[in-house]
């Protein structure tokens, strides 16, 4: 069993989830790449080294996002998870629940900002360094600005 958390990566559109996984093998973490959130579920109750979800919450399949969240949020209370959108307002019927993700990454998403992401919430990912238990936002202005980051897509 590897001894470093993986990352569970949900993102319905294939270019943007090849970015992401990417991203997050630069982190020195293990990418599981699913493209909804059947598949995701899957992978979670499968793999206990999964240590952070980054899910998309604008998802054309039988569970969107938000549902999946909470879901998660149900089965693993204490899993970090990051949620990945264009559009941060769909994310509001959840602030002030249980189920709120700790992280909101707005696309375009860039290299730094998965690198922070990784770095607030992976339990152990860096020595003495706990995750956040409060919401933030990782945009641009929270993660260093480097030319040749790449970024996803247009937000779907």
């Amino acid at each position: 069993m590897p001894t470093t958390p993986a990352v569970l990566i949900v993102e319905d559109d294939a270019a943007n989830r090849r970015l992401l996984v990417e991203h997050v093998k630069l982190t020195g973490h293990r990418a599981i790449a699913r493209a909804g959130p059947l598949e995701a579920l899957s992978a979670l109750e499968r793999d206990p080294s999964i240590g952070l979800v980054l899910t998309d919450v604008r998802m054309p399949s039988a569970q969107d996002g938000i549902a999946f969240i909470r879901t998660i949020r149900a089965r693993r209370p204490d899993l970090p998870l990051a949620a990945v959108t264009g559009y941060p307002d769909d994310l509001v019927e959840l602030f002030g629940t249980s189920s709120c993700p700790v992280l909101v990454l707005t696309k375009p998403v860039r290299r730094e900002q998965v690198a922070e992401v990784v770095r607030l919430a992976m339990p152990g990912s860096q020595p003495g360094t706990k995750h956040p238990t409060t919401l933030a936002r990782v945009s641009l202005a929270s993660a260093s600005r480097s030319g040749s980051a790449e970024e996803t897509r247009a937000p779907h």
